[in-house]
């Protein structure tokens, strides 16, 4: 079902079926994402975690723009196989329950400490952000400022 779309400047997600987690690929080319031999899994520099359509399309879309690839998370693949050792940066919507959990955060950043871990959330609360930095998020920003912030986080991975 994953396939690479070329870029024609907007983002193309496809809602799924089987479940309410979006999944799509958005890149610049096939030479831009490869596939992981192994797994059959595409490898991305960006992993978006998000149920919501509208924060993915903007965050996509923000990327693509800093020339970066992004993968949304397939909800039919288990998602610690969608981490691989080239994942750069991992965004989770912290406000779905599913994704947005400190024991989440933490089996993602031990699949890979090296990448980047931003969650996003409606209203930041601190007793959950101390627990969620913890366990290895390195940013905890609101919606709002994600795509306003996304340059910034993306940029030098």
């Amino acid at each position: 079902m994953e396939s690479i779309i070329k870029k024609t400047g907007i983002s193309h997600l496809v809602e799924s079926r089987r479940s309410r987690v979006l999944y799509g690929v958005v890149g610049w080319s096939s030479e831009h994402a490869n596939t992981n031999n192994q797994s059959g899994v595409l490898v991305a520099d960006v992993i978006l975690f998000t149920t919501d359509f509208q924060l993915g399309t903007h965050v996509s879309d923000a990327i693509i723009r800093l020339d970066k690839s992004v993968k949304f998370a397939d909800s039919t693949i288990p998602w610690d196989k969608q981490i691989t050792e080239t994942t750069k940066a991992v965004i989770l919507d912290l406000d779905d329950p599913e994704v947005g959990t400190v024991s989440h955060v933490s089996a993602l950043w031990r699949l890979n400490k090296e990448m980047v871990i931003i969650g996003v959330m409606t209203q930041v609360k601190k007793l959950l952000h101390d627990k969620l930095r913890a366990a290895g998020c390195g940013f905890i920003l609101p919606r709002s400022s994600l795509v306003k912030n996304i340059s910034s986080l993306i940029k030098d991975l």
